[in-house]
């Protein structure tokens, strides 16, 4: 009897451990995000970041691409030409080529993943990722905070979204793959803000169908009006234009490169310092592009604090 009755202990052990084993916390295969938060000491800064949380062999990683608001980052060039078409012009013009900014770059940083009620936690050795569920949007996810083993209390000023997918969208996009009108939200800072301003959110969209194909297919481009409230403050009826490069590179995270602004000088072409865009593709059905999260980063040396965002695209 007593040996029946240790056998049925283990016997319930065993089951007990296998319903924790079931139980453990479930990944989505590929965890694409953009984040924002603001770093506190002497100098209170802001960061924006793209990162993708995938599993590697048997552990959980992280890699990440940095943007500090305190390193003002140098404007560097893609090896492509803006093509803009305003109906007017200066002869002899030429487009520049379009700009981009090198962030810091994290990759294959083991993490931890612990699940909750309708959210998880990704932890790094000195950052924790708070998920949580949003109910609004297929496969998304909203970032409530971010935690460091060095501070107190969360960290302020915190901004995410992510969205789950089975896979890694690689290589060169083509237009079919974004041929959508995809709507959603930004959260953004103007230069003149500072790292202590709280971001002003607001909705967002792009639509991929409007925009020409050229460079083989490797570039997207658009010219259209400017905005009212720009061609009002500087009495000029410029053109705003638009250049999304499709070519990538096969790493975890490889953004597209977005360059847009106003035709300031008005001569035709986009040869201007434009604002930086770095959208992440979301696999999706088919191929397509499901989602883009994405960050802005435009440096600005003359107010010392650069133009950030952080946002989502989605069908």
């Amino acid at each position: 009897m007593k040996q029946y009755r240790v056998m049925t202990m283990l016997a319930l052990a065993a089951i007990s451990l296998s319903s924790i084993v079931a139980a453990a916390p479930a990944l989505p295969q590929v965890l694409s995000f953009s984040a924002g938060y603001q770093l506190g000491g002497e100098r209170a800064r802001n960061i924006v970041e793209l990162g993708v949380v995938y599993r590697c062999d048997s552990r959980i990683c992280l890699d990440t691409q940095r943007f500090d608001s305190a390193r003002l980052l140098p404007r560097t060039f893609t090896s492509y030409r803006h093509r803009m078409r305003a109906p007017y012009g200066r002869p002899g013009c030429q487009d520049g080529l379009v700009g981009t900014v090198e962030p810091d770059r994290r990759d294959h940083e083991f993490a931890r993943l612990v699940e909750e009620e309708n959210s998880f936690v990704v932890a790094t050795s000195t950052l924790r990722y708070r998920w949580v569920v949003d109910p609004a949007v297929d496969g998304a996810y909203t970032l409530t905070s971010v935690e460091t083993k060095n501070e107190q209390a969360p960290l302020q000023q915190v901004v995410g979204f992510a969205f789950q997918s089975t896979q890694f969208l690689n290589g060169d996009l083509n237009r079919l793959q974004l041929d959508a009108l995809y709507r959603g939200e930004i959260q953004h800072k103007t230069a003149d803000m500072g790292a202590m301003q709280p971001w002003k959110h607001a909705s967002s969209s792009i639509d991929f169908r409007v925009y020409e194909a050229a460079a083989g297919g490797k570039l997207l481009y658009r010219s259209l009006p400017g905005a009212d409230a720009v061609v009002k403050k500087y009495a000029k009826p410029m053109w705003v234009h638009s250049t999304v490069v499709l070519a990538r590179s096969n790493e975890t995270i490889a953004p597209l490169v977005q360059e847009y602004g106003h035709d300031f000088d008005m001569d035709g072409c986009f040869d201007e310092q434009g604002h930086n865009k770095f959208m992440l593709p979301v696999s999706g059905p088919a191929g397509q592009v499901a989602a883009l999260v994405y960050v802005e980063y435009t440096s600005d040396l003359r107010r010392g604090f650069p133009m950030l965002s952080v946002g989502r695209y989605y069908r």
